[in-house]
Parts: C-alpha cells; sequence; structure tokens
C-alpha cells in the first residue's frame, strides 16, 4: 500500500511526561548543526537492495533538513520533525529489494554518559518510526562496557505498526534506571529491517534526577578483641566519598573523633561492596559508643548510627540496650554475643500477637542490629531476640510513639 502523508491530514496528540524530582540534563542534542555532532558515531551495516532502490548506502542514517520530501512507488512523504528542524533519518525504502532479501541495520551511537550521583535517569527523544511488516525494529540499546548490548526500548511490527507520522514526530521517554549511577554508559538507536520503510529521529536528551545517597551503608558493628575495640563495616556503593571519621562517646552524648578511614573506593566512587576495620586501642574503659560520620570529596557530612561495645563480655545472648526510647522509626538494638550467629528478631504487641520479624547476622562480641518499626501504630511492644545458635532469648520492652 502507498503510503502518502499531508499536513492536512494531521489530528495532533500531545504527550507530556514529567519528573518529579528536580533534573539535570545529561546529554542534548538538537541535529541542528551543519554537521554530525561531535562525539556522535554512524554506522551503516546494510546489506542488499539494489531493485526499486539505490542499495544500502541509501539506508544510511543522514541528515535531512526540515520539509526534505522522499517519493518512491511504496512510500511518499514530506517530513517536519517537532520543531521544524533537521533531523536522522534512515530510509530502508530507498534502500530497495533484491533475492534474497535485502537487510537494513543501521546505528546511531551516542556520545558516552556519566550517571554518577543519580537514581533516576530517562533517555528522551523524538521519532516518527513506520514498519512495512516483521522483522522490521526500532530499538534502543544500552551497555555499560560496549560490548555487550540489551535492548531498553523496541518498536515493532505489529506492536506499533506506526509512531507518529512524518510530520508529527512524537515524544518517546526511555527508562534507564537500570544504568543509573555508573560512570560510563554506552546508548545506541539501532534500525533493523527488511525493505522496511524507515524511523526518523530528533532532539535526542538524556536526563539524570533523584540524587544518590553518597554512602550506602551496608552493616556496622564492633566487637572487644584482647586490650581493643575492633569495628568494621560494610558500603554497598560510595559517590564522591572521601572517608569515614571514626567518633567515640563515653555516654553516647558527647562524640570526639578518634581517627580517620579513607576511601578504599577509586576516586571516592564505587558499585561494589567494600569492607573497613578500625582499631581502637585506646578503649582501656569499660562501655564505649562509636559512629562514622561519612565525608564527601565536597565536605558534606553525614552520620551513621551508633554502636555501643561494652567491655564486660557475657558469655550469654544478652541485649545491652535499644534506643531511641520512645521509637518513632527505627529501634537500634546493641547485642552482646558469645559467638557468631543469625538471631530471629521478633516484634511482639501488648496483646501477644507478632507484628513483626527479621534476620539478623551478629559476630562474636558487641553489634548494633536496626528494626524498622515505622509502621508501627503507637503503643507498647516487646522484643524477642532468638538465637538459631544456642536458643538463647532476650526479650526487651519499647514503646512506640
Amino acid at each position: 500500500m502507498i503510503k502518502v502523508y499531508t499536513r492536512a491530514l494531521i489530528l495532533l496528540l500531545s504527550m507530556t511526561y514529567s519528573i518529579a524530582h528536580s533534573q539535570v540534563t545529561l546529554l542534548s542534542e538538537s541535529f541542528n548543526g551543519p554537521i554530525i555532532p561531535a562525539g556522535w558515531t554512524l554506522r551503516n551495516l546494510s546489506i542488499g537492495g539494489t531493485i526499486d532502490g539505490t542499495g544500502p548506502t541509501a539506508a544510511a542514517w543522514t541528515l535531512r533538513d526540515d520539509g526534505y520530501t522522499y517519493s518512491s512507488t511504496f512510500l511518499s512523504a514530506t517530513y517536519h520533525s517537532n520543531d521544524a528542524s533537521r533531523f536522522f533519518l534512515s530510509n530502508s525504502d530507498a534502500q530497495g529489494d533484491d533475492t534474497p532479501d535485502p537487510t537494513t541495520n543501521t546505528i546511531i551511537l551516542l556520545p558516552t554518559i556519566n550517571t554518577v550521583g543519580y537514581s533516576t535517569v530517562f533517555l528522551r527523544f523524538y521519532h516518527s518510526f513506520s514498519s512495512a511488516g516483521s522483522p522490521d525494529a526500532a530499538i534502543v540499546e544500552a551497555s555499560l562496557n560496549g560490548i555487550a548490548w540489551s535492548s531498553v526500548y523496541t518498536a515493532t511490527d505489529p506492536n506499533p505498526f506506526e509512531i507518529g507520522l512524518p510530520v508529527n514526530f512524537v515524544l518517546q521517554t526511555v527508562n534507564l534506571d537500570a544504568y543509573a549511577n555508573q560512570p560510563e554508559v554506552f546508548l545506541r538507536f539501532r534500525y533493523l529491517a527488511s525493505w522496511g520503510y524507515y524511523w526518523a529521529i530528533d532532539n535526542v536528551s538524556v536526563l539524570g534526577a533523584g540524587a544518590v545517597v553518597p554512602v550506602q551503608l551496608l552493616s556496622f558493628s564492633g566487637y572487644r578483641a584482647g586490650d581493643k575495640n575492633t569495628l568494621a563495616w560494610a558500603t554497598s556503593s560510595e559517590v564522591n566519598n572521601r572517608g569515614f571519621q571514626v567518633e567515640r562517646s563515653t555516654d553516647a552524648v558527647h562524640f570526639s573523633p578518634i581517627g580517620f578511614v579513607n576511601s578504599l573506593a577509586v576516586s571516592g566512587n564505587s558499585t561494589r561492596t567494600i569492607y573497613y576495620v578500625y582499631e581502637d586501642l585506646n578503649a582501656t574503659g569499660v562501655k564505649y559508643y562509636y559512629r562514622l560520620r561519612q565525608q564527601d570529596i565536597d565536605g558534606l557530612s553525614r552520620l551513621s548510627h551508633v554502636v555501643h561495645i561494652n567491655a564486660t563480655f557475657s558469655n550469654n545472648l544478652l541485649v545491652s540496650s535499644i534506643y531511641p526510647l520512645p521509637v518513632q522509626s527505627v529501634l537500634n538494638v546493641n547485642i552482646s554475643s558469645p559467638v557468631n550467629d543469625l538471631l530471629q528478631i521478633s516484634v511482639i504487641d501488648s496483646k501477644g500477637r507478632l507484628v513483626g520479624h527479621q534476620k539478623g547476622a551478629v559476630t562474636r562480641g558487641s553489634n548494633t542490629l536496626q528494626v524498622d518499626a515505622i509502621e508501627l501504630p503507637p503503643g507498647p511492644y516487646f522484643l524477642k531476640v532468638l538465637s538459631t545458635v544456642s536458643g538463647a532469648v532476650s526479650i526487651e520492652k519499647f514503646l512506640k510513639h
């Protein structure tokens, strides 16, 4: 069927997409310059197509001026991008047909993008795509190394058969959260067809939003070993992290710095688990409280929860303290354990009903675990801690505000 498009027949449809968080433009290109923008790479892997066409070179991604007109036996169109400006076009119809069937395979490779510091990433572009049937496909692919690619968006026949019109490029938004907080993200547009019609693209942008927490602290615990207190913590990710100032207190109120541990992440950035250890060799007292002050490279800092170490070691499982009391969101539980153990932690209401349950791994010595209490209705509760090694039980009462 011949496809003929005229501006008089268009009913414009508006598409609006908003991002709730403040957003930062990581890449923006309108293709309005006279040449291919720096950092953008075009590839044409098409083969075949000489009958009713001019061969593989005709399918290559090409910058076209607004109002570009193409006409053949099977396709007749005048193109106007969303902002009536230059755009990229890959024309499979112009490649033509032959035996065996030709293959249109054209690629636009975007400049690499740094998404470190963002938890939400979006690709946005305006386009018009027309399929002549299977296996025609308009594909957006992403990669973390430029070698292994995954599809993050695909338009095929028959879903949908057509996107927009040559005179009505529509906005497409692609979620790239799986590629957030990465130092290098590779993106590419890939058009596959077998003597299909076309794919036109304009006004491409990549947006980042939702600042990532600079350091995701997986765990923070401590124990008494001989004449020293040992602190251990782990991070699952770090962004611009300078390191950790270790602070100590004897009353859990007044803290003083006793040392600094530099970030083990390269340039303060990491997406893998990193383990840290600090030894307090001057712990001559019986009870100490510790916390970490994580410091960004730009000078900002954040505090961890508090770990309590009691040098008077017990051979039994002991909940040495819970705080804050009353609790509003998170209950910190200081636990002294004689062995490495996996604990069953239960929250029981005043009527004896189980309203919360979680597991917590502890090491020999003093540990601090956190219990989520934010969903609990106000009132009194019991915290039950059960050792899976010895069967020992410790029960404490707390109040939720």
